[in-house]
């Protein structure tokens, strides 16, 4: 059984949100003898505390990682103070052969001010790998590292 799961999102100068984290529990129900994995998920929190905009910012996600346009409506989501947007995820993936937590960040930012314009200027991707051997998780290794759409070659080459 294979499974990918969001574990994580953080979030930063989206709409009235400078800073926040949302992480997705995870409850184990026993059925049957056999230990599943339920995801149960509610966002509840007073107004104005970030719950559309955690909705919001999984719509750019998605767009992110479907290799998609940033949504039309970006705009809206960038906070006016910083005119750049830094989102972090972070997955849970499990095969038969292994285990691992993905993060992966990017940032948005407004490249012409006066025309309006948003695009992704930085992205990170981190895997961490769980040994089964070992019974730990081992060390974090970039996969990759882009700014401006250049891949950043001298830290990789230092993690080799």
């Amino acid at each position: 059984d294979n499974l990918v799961r969001l574990e994580s999102l953080t979030i930063e100068s989206i709409k009235n949100v400078k800073y926040g984290e949302l992480y997705l529990i995870i409850i184990k129900i026993k059925q049957g003898g056999l230990n599943n994995f339920n995801s149960v998920l509610d966002i509840y929190g007073q107004n104005g505390a970030g719950k559309t905009t955690a909705l919001g910012t999984a719509k750019i996600l998605k767009n992110v990682l479907s290799g998609e346009k940033l949504p039309k409506d970006i705009r809206q989501y960038i906070s006016n103070e910083s005119h750049q947007a830094k989102i972090e995820c972070m997955f849970y993936i499990k095969s038969q052969s292994f285990e691992q937590l993905i993060t992966y960040t990017f940032i948005i930012t407004n490249l012409k001010k006066n025309d309006i314009i948003y695009d992704i200027v930085y992205e990170k991707m981190l895997s961490k790998e769980y040994s089964h051997h070992k019974e730990k998780w081992l060390s974090k290794k970039t996969l990759f590292e882009a700014e401006n759409n250049e891949i950043i070659l001298k830290r990789l080459l230092n993690e080799l």
